[in-house]
Order: C-alpha cells, then structure tokens, then sequence
C-alpha cells in the first residue's frame, strides 16, 4: 500500500532495477515516470504512441523497441494524458511478445475505472505473463477523492459510525 500510484511505481523500479536496465515508456505519457527510472540507474527507452493508432501500443512499436537490455515495460492504459485505451484484442497481440522477452510489465491502470467508452480489460487478466506483471492501481481517481488520505476517509467514517 502506497499513498499514490508514483510511488508504487518508484518503489518498483527501485526493487528491480540494474544499472542500465532499460524501461520501455509510451509517450506521450505521464511526466514522473522517465525521472523514476534514472533515479533507480535504468535508461529510458521511448516509443511515440501514434493518433492514428488511436494511441495504442502496437506489435511492430513494442518488437522495434525491445533490446537485450529491456527488463521492464511501463503501461498506462487508459492513459493519462491521451486517454487511449488497449482493448483485449490490442493485448492479445503484444502478450506473446511480452511473454516470449521475458519482460516485466508495470501496468499503471489508476484510471481503470473511468473508462465509458470501451470495457477496460488488463494486461494482469492472461496467466501466461501473469508472474511478470506488476499492477499498480487504486481507487483515489475513481472516487474523485486525490486529495483526501486514506487516513481521512477511515477516521471521518468511524467518527460519523461512533455519533449515531
């Protein structure tokens, strides 16, 4: 349990990053996450999402960007800031890839539930890579509540429970 999602992610990285271990990033993305990297001695690799993919992580994208040091894939689906979003069917061709690498996925899935649109379906849903993903999630966003702690919320509950 963290007090957000970045610091999941930089606890995260700090665990399983070498020096020069390489982080696959989809960009446009999140700011905090290429700082989160080099502070943990891991060599950010960027791979532009495009609009007319509608911002999706295709295949050929994720092949391109793989070396023999890539040890951790970051995905943000739905994605802050484009709002993309990886259907099942976008998953289904890049898990035997992500299965076949050996690479660790961190799914920062924060805003799963605020999808409308599309069912929001996760990278941690496939057993085969299922021991190579790290889902990072909560419930801040959904509750619209970020600037409320969890301490916050507990305590005002009890103390509304204790007065009746």
């Amino acid at each position: 349990v963290t007090l957000g999602a970045s610091e999941a992610v930089d606890i995260a990285f700090r665990c399983i990053l070498n020096d020069g271990d390489e982080v696959i990033i989809l960009k446009p993305a999140y700011v905090a996450y290429e700082p989160l990297v080099t502070m943990s001695g891991g060599v950010v690799k960027c791979v532009e999402l495009k609009e007319e993919n509608d911002f999706k992580l295709t295949p050929e994208d994720l092949l391109n960007a793989i070396t023999p040091k890539t040890k951790v894939l970051l995905m943000n689906f739905p994605s802050n800031p484009t709002g993309g979003v990886m259907t099942k069917e976008d998953l289904d061709k890049i898990v035997p890839i992500i299965k076949e690498n050996n690479i660790m996925v961190f799914s920062d899935e924060i805003y799963a539930e605020l999808c409308y649109d599309e069912k929001h379906y996760s990278i941690a849903s496939y057993p085969e890579i299922r021991d190579q993903v790290l889902l990072i999630s909560g419930f801040s966003k959904a509750a619209f509540s970020t600037s409320l702690p969890i301490l916050n919320l507990i305590s005002s509950s009890l103390s509304n429970t204790s007065t009746r």
